[in-house]
């Protein structure tokens, strides 16, 4: 299906208009409450049962917009929104654990703000032709296991995974077992492939 540059401005715009500040503030406030601070902080470590918590409420509300929910072997959650062809999806989000004392835009605002775009376009009744899939990845900040970026780069890479789950955190638990509870607590949620 053909359509005009016409036609994609006016479905922008459309999109546009539907997103909803007050939504996507809520939704922000919603995932900082797992163990945000009075002082708008947030310690929301990777893979803690707090970063559980949170993982879950995201696949609920991922859900609630209609999104296939599919988590990989690093536990990176993937929130994809069909589109009408088989194109590769457009890959959008960011992270949900934190910093010990983290800020409450840290890289959950990448993936608060792809789920409100997937809002806007439900709200707005766009289809898009390509699908969307927004993801949070696993072990972004690296604070608790090192290195940083373990998600992202395992997606990129995956032969990266096996090295990864031999990191060790301050307490003796290695990723490779915090990987593993974490991926028995979305038991409900179906395997994708690495990369």
């Amino acid at each position: 299906m053909d359509i005009s540059y016409n036609q994609l401005s006016a479905h922008a715009e459309s999109a546009q208009d539907h997103i909803q500040f007050d939504r996507l503030q809520q939704f922000l406030e919603q995932l900082a409450a797992f163990w945000g601070h009075d002082d708008g902080g947030v310690a929301r470590e990777a893979l803690t049962d707090i970063d559980l918590q949170s993982r879950r409420f995201l696949i609920d509300k991922a859900r609630a917009l209609g999104c296939e929910v599919r988590v990989d072997e690093c536990a990176n959650l993937f929130f994809r929104r069909s589109g009408l062809t088989d194109l590769p999806a457009v890959l959008t989000g960011s992270h949900a654990d934190t910093q010990p004392v983290g800020g409450q835009l840290d890289g959950a605002y990448g993936v608060v703000g792809g789920l409100e775009v997937i809002a806007a376009l439900n709200d707005a009744g766009i289809q898009t032709q390509r699908a969307i899939e927004v993801v949070a990845w696993t072990n972004e900040e690296g604070c608790r296991f090192s290195p940083g970026a373990m998600g992202s780069s395992a997606y990129v890479e995956p032969s990266r995974l096996l090295e990864y789950r031999k990191s060790v955190d301050s307490k003796g638990i290695s990723f490779g077992a915090a990987v593993d509870l974490a991926l028995q607590a979305v038991a409900d949620v179906p395997r994708r492939a690495m990369g």
